[in-house]
């Protein structure tokens, strides 16, 4: 089974290098896809299955030639790859800027079998590249500046560190994400990580 599908990608591989040959203007698309299978070597994706990773170099090429991103690898996290019964492919991803993801906002690509997108949901932000994370307080002086009017019976729970990204032209927000349980009652609260302020709170999930 895995020598037919491994065959089966040699050829299609030979097909394109045919076509390539008769039209010149994807020869980038393919340079791009082996550039990002050369630089694409975290440990996350490097225990992927291999026909996974593949989808994934096809991803970043598209979001490199067609989207405008310049280091799809460093910019985007794949967080699920999920194949329907049709036999398509559909890529979860999150932008990120040193490490730290986006809040609420997911980037799905659409794939058919062959690795080309047919669809994209969600939103590339193209000025998160050129940012660069500040100083930040520590996510005990946030709790002690933005929710120190809590009640000491509620529970809070800290789930990391994000980047809130409500308009390009207001600016990129670094924040804590805390939720507070009093009972059945679940609220979010999305502190500055430069200086406590909470930024939103949301009643219920997130839905991040």
């Amino acid at each position: 089974m895995v020598e037919r599908v491994v065959e089966r990608r040699k050829e299609k591989t030979r097909m394109v290098a045919r076509e390539a040959c008769r039209f010149p203007i994807i020869l980038p698309v393919i340079i791009v896809m082996l550039v990002m299978g050369c630089a694409t070597n975290s440990a996350d994706q490097a225990a992927l299955p291999g026909q996974d990773r593949w989808y994934i170099q096809h991803a970043y090429a598209y979001l490199s030639t067609q989207m405008g991103v310049k280091s799809p690898a460093d910019e985007f996290q794949v967080k699920q790859v999920e194949r329907d019964k049709l036999g398509k492919v559909h890529l979860r991803m999150v932008q990120q800027v040193e490490g730290v993801p986006v809040w609420g906002h997911v980037l799905l690509l659409h794939m058919d079998e062959g690795g080309a997108v047919y669809r994209v949901d969600g939103k590339v932000f193209k000025g998160l590249s050129g940012f660069h994370l500040p100083p930040l307080i520590g996510i005990d002086e946030a709790l002690r500046r933005g929710l120190s009017a809590e009640s000491a019976d509620e529970r809070i729970e800290s789930h990391g560190l994000y980047l809130y990204v409500d308009n390009m032209e207001r600016g990129v927000v670094p924040i804590y994400e805390v939720e507070v349980t009093e009972g059945l009652r679940r609220r979010f609260f999305l502190l500055d990580a430069r200086s406590g302020a909470v930024v939103k709170r949301v009643e219920g999930s997130p839905g991040r």
